[in-house]
Formats: structure tokens, C-alpha cells, sequence
């Protein structure tokens, strides 16, 4: 009987810890599962997202989850990481629909307009962008879906896609087009044809993702018909940023290649021997951007884009969705007045134990205009902070942007965990912050790769209190002041500690 009894009591003892292990798998396979989500790395334009059943203006870092929508409202671009490593752009007036974000079955609506991929090689998983009653699916591919009222159709840029039309599967390789409706040419509905490489070269949405994917290390090897759109450099000095509707005219200037040719909104500008350019451009009632056009003398382009949008009342902090590099400088028409500057305190770093010699150095100083704000014809913003950095023996090949972040708490702010304020290209070593709330922040710039992994941040952290923004006071001349450089700074005490 004893022993029955402790054969009784050590099955007993099994069945509680097989169910205590269930339980524990479980827990493990919920509690460490996230859900998916998709990542905005980049917006250019006018971007909005559905939260809650509400459209808002959307910015570079907002997550947006399964079933969530987003669009380019007019002209602009959207670029969002996939986890996994894959990308989705959008193209102007387009909008998408994540209806499964699973990196094992990732599915994607385009709703309207056209939509770039840039899909992770994977054995396992699939990839498919559902267009009407029409799906492209794909394992490893750079390809556009188009959604308009007459054409519903995929080109391949790179490796191939797998047509489900009816119950038809059409595998459709690089370089082709495949036409699943075409109510403007009928003939060519249900069939495949060759990309003209030509049409690709005037393509702006084509040659953005040719530039997205050239500057990210999986994919710049692998750019398959897009590698012949090498576009000439076309680098804005001026302005900064985009632009209010209360300006009535804006002065352009940048740099190209030698050889190359200007075109601001469709009107020729003149290039200097170096590559230089600048145009006082008027602004009309009905712009919404101001387009700079570069034509190589290899036949191919470049495209920039100034956004001219309504400016918000009393912005504290506001959002920069991209910022042109300042390279050059030009002697401004009139030098504001600095009338205060706030004392900055530098705190040291983290080491950098990935390259011990490379360095960031960031300094930053407050100003403040007796007139009108730099740029504009208006006085809205007549406070802030000028940063500048010095880049030391640190390899800009894999490096897209200098990102300026802030934290109120974090004395080592970095880009990733703490406020973004700025995106400035890479040749970019300075960038002008209107600010006006007095409030105190710590400030840090990295250099950031096309896969937004930090590579480096500055190596030193700078505190600074934001100026207060006086009362806006009537405009005594209706001349317009528009110098194109940073204004004239008064170094405040900074004590620099470099890692």
C-alpha cells in the first residue's frame, strides 16, 4: 500500500509540474512577445497618420501600429522601417494601409497613389502590398505599386515579383512593368512590358528611393535598374528650412557639379564656375513648395522641394522635418543685433569606445533680432540658439545626417531615446533653433547612418537656457531682411571635455 500511495503521490507531483511548465511557456511567450509596429524615419512635405480616427501631421520617430493608416497629402515623401530590416516609401498623394505587420507575412494596402518597397532577402517570410482585388508578393525585391482610377500595376526594380491576378500567378522580373488594368490603354492591360529607363531619369519619386537606398549599407549594392539614375549633387544653403506663408519671398542658394544646369519652379538660374547658385524667388499666392530642378550633362536629375506651410501660433518646439545643409556662407544684406546671450554649461560625455579618435564637438550659443527673423519677412520667431560642431577624424561614408536631440533630464541625451530637434545632411555643421520658451535643455548632436544606428554622437553635451520670447512689436520699414548665413554669434563660457 506504501508503495502504491508514493507512485500516487509522484504522478500527482508530474501532472503539477508539466502544468506549472505550461503555464511558465506561456507566460514566457506572452510576456516577451511586442507587437510590430512600423517606424517613421523620414517625412518631406505634407504626412499625416490616422490616430484614433483623427488625422494628424506626422514626424520623423512615430511608431504607428497594425491597421493604422498614413498619406502624403499633396506633394511630399514618407519613408517607414519595417521590422525585419524592410522599407515602405510613399510618393506624393498616396496613402497605405499596415493590414498585417507580422515580419513573417507582412501585407500592405496601397489605398491610392504610388508605393515603393524595399523588402529584406528572407527564406521564410513573405511580403506582399495588396493593390484592388490584385496582389504583389515578394522575397527580397525593390519594386513600386501604382493605385490610381485607371492603372493598377507593379515595376520591378530589382530581383521580381509574383503577380496574383484572378487566378493567374505572372512572375514579373527587373527591369518589366506588368499592367493587372489600364483604362487609358486598354491594349496593354494583362500584359507585361520593358521599363523605359528614360521615363525612370525624370522620376522624382524613383530617384528619392534611388538616393534612400544608396545610402543604406544592405541595399546600395543592390539597386538593380535604378543604379543608372546617379542624380547630380544639388545641396541647398539657403534657406534651412521650409518656409511660412507669411513670407512674400524667399532667397535660394546652393551648390551642384560643374557643368550642370538650374532650374528654380521651371525658370533657368545661373551657375557659377564653382557650382554656385542664388535666386530671389517671389512667392505667389496658390505656391504650396518651390521646386529645384538639376539636369546633368548625363541627361539625369536632381530634384529639392522648399514646403511653404502655415506657420503655428506661439510654437515652442517646433518640428523640423528636414533641414539642408549649410556649407557655404553669403554676407547678409543686414546683421541683426544680438542683444542677449545665455551662458552654456558643457557636461563630458560617455566615452566612444567604437573609434577613439573621432570626435564631435558641439558649441551653442542664444541670439536675438532687433527686426525681423533671419529668412522672413515676418517677426515671428525673433529668439533661439545657433549650434554649431566640428567633425575630427571620423569617416562620413556611412554617415546621412547630424541629428541635434535635447532632454530636459537626460544629461547624455542621444538620438533614438531623447527629443529630436534636427535632420541636417551630413556636410551640414550648423543649424539655427527658434526657441523662445526659456526653458533648459541638454543638447548632443550624432552622426547617424541611413539605417538610423548611431555612429557617433558629440563628445561633449552642451545645457542651455532658451531665450524668452519678447512681445511681437510692429515692423518699422516694410523692407524685407533676408540674409542667407547664421548671424553673427557671441560665444558664451563653454568648457569643452572631449572623450
Amino acid at each position: 500500500m506504501k508503495i502504491k500511495a508514493k507512485k500516487a503521490l509522484i504522478a500527482v507531483g508530474l501532472i503539477i509540474l508539466v502544468a506549472v511548465a505550461g503555464v511558465a511557456t506561456g507566460w514566457l511567450l506572452t510576456g516577451f512577445t511586442t507587437t510590430p509596429t512600423a517606424e517613421v524615419v523620414y517625412v518631406e512635405g505634407f504626412v499625416e497618420h490616422n490616430s484614433d480616427g483623427k488625422w494628424i501631421e506626422t514626424t520623423a520617430n512615430t511608431t504607428l501600429p497594425q491597421n493604422a493608416q498614413i498619406r502624403v497629402s499633396g506633394e511630399g515623401f514618407a519613408s517607414l522601417k519595417l521590422k525585419g530590416g524592410s522599407y515602405v516609401r510613399l510618393a506624393a498623394d498616396s496613402k497605405i494601409t499596415f493590414s498585417d505587420l507580422d515580419p513573417d507575412q507582412l501585407a500592405i494596402t496601397n489605398d491610392s497613389g504610388n508605393v515603393y518597397a524595399r523588402v529584406a532577402k528572407s527564406q521564410s517570410s513573405t511580403f506582399s502590398i495588396v493593390v484592388g482585388s490584385y496582389t504583389f508578393q515578394s522575397q527580397g525585391t525593390a519594386f513600386k505599386t501604382i493605385n490610381t482610377s485607371q492603372i493598377k500595376a507593379v515595376e520591378v526594380y530589382e530581383s521580381k515579383v509574383k503577380a496574383k491576378d484572378g487566378g493567374k500567378n505572372i512572375s514579373v522580373e527587373q527591369g518589366n512593368k506588368y499592367y493587372a488594368e489600364n483604362k487609358e490603354e486598354t491594349s496593354k492591360e494583362k500584359k507585361t512590358e520593358e521599363i523605359n529607363i528614360n521615363d525612370l531619369k525624370i522620376d522624382e519619386f524613383a530617384i528619392w528611393n534611388f538616393q534612400q537606398d544608396k545610402g543604406i549599407s544592405d541595399y546600395k549594392n543592390k539597386l538593380g535598374i535604378l543604379k543608372d539614375l546617379a542624380p547630380p549633387t544639388l545641396t541647398l544653403l539657403s534657406p534651412l528650412s521650409d518656409v511660412s506663408t507669411d513670407v512674400t519671398s524667399v532667397n535660394i542658394e546652393g551648390k551642384t557639379d560643374k557643368g550642370v544646369k538650374i532650374y528654380i519652379n521651371q525658370k533657368s538660374v545661373e551657375v557659377d564656375k564653382d557650382g554656385y547658385f542664388t535666386y530671389e524667388y517671389t512667392i505667389k499666392s496658390d505656391d504650396t513648395y518651390i521646386k529645384i530642378v538639376a539636369q546633368g550633362e548625363d541627361g539625369n536629375y536632381a530634384f529639392k522641394k522648399i514646403y511653404i506651410k502655415e506657420s503655428k501660433a506661439t510654437p515652442l518646439s517646433p518640428t523640423i522635418t528636414k533641414t539642408k545643409a549649410l556649407t557655404k556662407t553669403a554676407t547678409p544684406a543686414k546683421t541683426p543685433t544680438i542683444t542677449k546671450t545665455a551662458q552654456a554649461t558643457d557636461t563630458p560625455a560617455p566615452t566612444n569606445t567604437q573609434n577613439q579618435a573621432a570626435s564631435i564637438t558641439l558649441s551653442a550659443n542664444t541670439y536675438s533680432f532687433n527686426g525681423f527673423h533671419i529668412g522672413t519677412a515676418q517677426p515671428s520667431y525673433t529668439v533661439g540658439i545657433n549650434f554649431s560642431w566640428t567633425v575630427a577624424n571620423l569617416d562620413l561614408g556611412d554617415v546621412s545626417w547630424f541629428k541635434l536631440v535635447k532632454s530636459a533630464s537626460n544629461s547624455h541625451p542621444t538620438y533614438g531615446d531623447d527629443t529630436l530637434v534636427a535632420a541636417t545632411e551630413n556636410s551640414a555643421r550648423a543649424y539655427q533653433y527658434p526657441i523662445g520658451d526659456g526653458s533648459t535643455y541638454y543638447y548632443a548632436v550624432c552622426a547617424v547612418k541611413a539605417d538610423h544606428s548611431v555612429k557617433l554622437c558629440s563628445s561633449n553635451v552642451v545645457q542651455v537656457t532658451a531665450p524668452i520670447e519678447p512681445p511681437t512689436a510692429t515692423p518699422t520699414s516694410s523692407a524685407t531682411i533676408t540674409p542667407t548665413s547664421p548671424p553673427p554669434t557671441v560665444t558664451p563660457t563653454v568648457t569643452t571635455t572631449s572623450s
